[in-house]
């Protein structure tokens, strides 16, 4: 979830907000926790601490008290992207898709190039069974340049479902129907080909020759013993330019 303070107190308690989300990040949640509710206890509607305290809560699978916490908060910045994508992860993460979608474009409303949404929307869709729209966000987020490797697996498996649908009335997708087939296995080979290496705050998704076990799985299976290393080593040359 995102982790982001907004703040512009100059007093003490802009300063606890922000002393308690170091700690959050450092992995001392209870110690945070005190100090949001510090915070809260003395301004109930200091968004910046709403939204920490929040994120905690969703970060103990507390849902329930996390919607109450992000959405007091999105009602207070209700023009905050990166808020409204935290409670829609956390609507979804409690079990209404149907909310946690319409916050999703309502984030993207505000920000249509946020890429971690789009793909987090294209989860909440393929979740819903909603295959064609969830494509349509995967590809989003790749073009935005989020490079996680489980983002180019959950394409190919939604590109996979896509082709089991190609001679029925099925879901429709982004994808022209031409590249479905070979489209999934291709982004199969590219998580193949990721590695997950960081440099400093962001990913960086490199070439290696070590073949994470899920996707190769996917792509072998598709294929005969005999035809998987000349599809595997012509799949890998294609995706360089990727």
């Amino acid at each position: 979830m995102t982790e982001h303070c907004e703040s512009s107190d100059g007093d003490s308690i802009g300063e606890t907000v922000l002393e308690g989300i170091a700690l959050r990040r450092a992995g001392r949640i209870t110690a945070a926790e005190v100090l949001f509710q510090s915070v809260l206890s003395e301004q109930p509607r200091h968004a910046d601490a709403l939204h920490q305290l929040g994120l905690v809560r969703a970060g103990q699978a507390e849902f329930v008290g996390a919607i109450q916490l992000l959405r007091c908060a999105v009602e207070l910045r209700p023009a905050n992207a990166s808020w409204l994508n935290d409670l829609a992860n956390a609507l979804c993460h409690g079990g209404d898709l149907a909310a946690g979608i319409a916050h999703y474009e309502k984030a993207l409303e505000i920000n249509p190039s946020f890429a971690e949404c789009h793909y987090n929307l294209g989860v909440a869709r393929a979740r819903r069974s909603e295959i064609g729209q969830a494509v349509c966000h995967y590809q989003s987020a790749i073009a935005l340049d989020l490079r996680a490797p489980e983002v180019f697996y959950n394409l190919g498996v939604a590109l996979q479902e896509l082709d089991r649908f190609s001679t029925t009335s099925g879901p429709k997708s982004c994808a022209p129907s031409s590249v479905r087939f070979t489209g999934c296995w291709a982004w199969f080979a590219h998580l193949c080909s990721c590695c997950t290496s960081h440099s400093g705050d962001g990913a960086q998704w490199g070439c290696s020759t070590m073949w994470p076990a899920r996707g190769r799985t996917c792509l072998l299976l598709r294929v005969p013993a005999k035809g998987s290393k000349r599809l595997e080593a012509s799949l890998t040359t294609s995706l360089r330019v990727l």
